[in-house]
This record gives C-alpha cells, structure tokens and sequence, in this order.
C-alpha cells in the first residue's frame, strides 16, 4: 500500500523525507523481453533411460555422502551399523507420510535401537536438537543427477531435523529418486510446504580465507539409506 503523503504528515508518525521518496516511486516498466527458448531435451543431462539408482550413487558419494543399500528387511541393521554408539547422546527420528520412513517402520526402528541401548525422541524443539548425537529422517525426493535430497518442512518435519544434529541418516526409497530438478518440480502442487531444503552433502563453508571446512553450519555426516 502506498503511503498518503498527507495522512503520514497530519499524524507526524512518519518521516516526511521517507512519506516523499514513496510517493515519487513509479511503477517498474513491463518487461516484455522475451524469455529464451530452449528445448528442454537439450537442457536436461539424464538420458530418459539412465540407471538413476547408480547415478545418485556416483553423484552423491563425490558430494560427500556416505551410501548404504538396504531392504525393508535390513533397513534396522544397516541403520544400527552408522550410527555411532548410544553413549554419544540421545536421537531425533522423524517419522514422514508416503516415505521411506513411515509410521510404521519409524515404530519398528525404534524398537529395535531402543532395545540396544538408544535413546530416541520424537520432539523437535531447539534443545531436543542442538543436543542430539543424530537424527533419522526420511525425503521427499533425491536427485540423481546431483546426488541430492530434498527435505520438506511443515507440520510434520521440523527444518531443524536435517541441519542441526551432526549426523543426518537420510532414509530414501529407490522409486523416489528422480533424474533431474525438472521432475522434481512437476510433481509440486498446493499446498506448498513451508521451506524446501536441497541437500548435496555434509555442511561445508570456505568464508574464512578460502578454507573448505566441513561440519560449520550444519551435519558434519551425512549417511543416505536406499531401500529397495
């Protein structure tokens, strides 16, 4: 809403000299520069019939993750396996709808690390993260061509959950690894989530005289778990 330069001054709220800039501010111009025009098979870099379970492999082991295969069978095992022991501290694990990390199967993964001796919640409020030794999430979809998750917050996922313990456990059912961002994209509709976070690896900053740092602002670990 544009401020009325005249209500702004009869109620001497508002600095006069800001009350005139906005009411000198104009429209931006129509941009009516045409957008460029690329077939969208020259632009994607997966062939339609790309092995995508081997390509996220490849792409995500270069990007720093570390890649375990599971079956639904196996998931527990291979879970217990990375973590790191339960003196270490308490865990955050996240159950999410239509995942790789259901109700059902986050209930029978807590059984069993709570049977050897973890201690696993479901809160995510500040402390409850910032002091955990890890957290167990599931996706929403992982990239092939990258090697990258993508993580929903909303209701049911806390953003924390994937950013600030320093082991991230990234549960992935195969089917849910697309080629490229443009699959990704099509398959978005309303609702949208609060936030979309794309992860492509352990936290990493080189802000301080060009030093690549892992583990500043975010997991220092990173495991992703394919289920088949």
């Amino acid at each position: 809403m544009t401020p009325d330069p005249a209500a702004g001054a009869s109620h001497g709220t508002v600095d006069p000299a800001f009350v005139q800039f906005v009411a000198q501010l104009q429209p931006p111009p129509a941009n009516d520069t045409p957008l460029p025009q690329q077939p969208l098979d020259e632009l994607r870099a997966l062939a339609p019939d790309s092995d995508l379970v081997q390509r996220f492999t490849a792409a995500a082991t270069e990007g720093g993750w570390q890649v375990h295969g599971a079956t639904a069978t196996t998931l527990a095992e291979v879970i217990a396996g990375i973590l790191p022991p339960p003196d270490a501290g308490h865990l955050v694990l996240e159950p999410l709808s239509a995942s790789a990390l259901d109700d059902e199967r986050a209930a029978a993964l807590q059984n069993l690390l709570t049977a050897r001796g973890y201690d696993l919640r479901r809160g995510h409020d500040d402390p409850t993260l910032f002091d955990s030794a890890a957290a167990i999430t599931g996706v929403r979809a992982a990239i092939a061509e990258n090697g990258m998750i993508v993580v929903h917050s909303g209701p049911q996922t806390a953003r924390g959950m994937s950013l600030i313990p320093p082991i991230h456990v990234a549960i992935i059912a195969t089917h849910q690894i697309m080629a490229d961002l443009f699959d990704y994209f099509a398959t978005l509709a309303p609702p949208l989530p609060t936030n979309i976070t794309f992860i492509t690896g352990p936290s990493k900053t080189a802000d301080i005289e060009g030093v690549l740092v892992t583990g500043i602002h975010g997991p220092r670990t990173v495991h992703a778990v394919l289920v088949t």
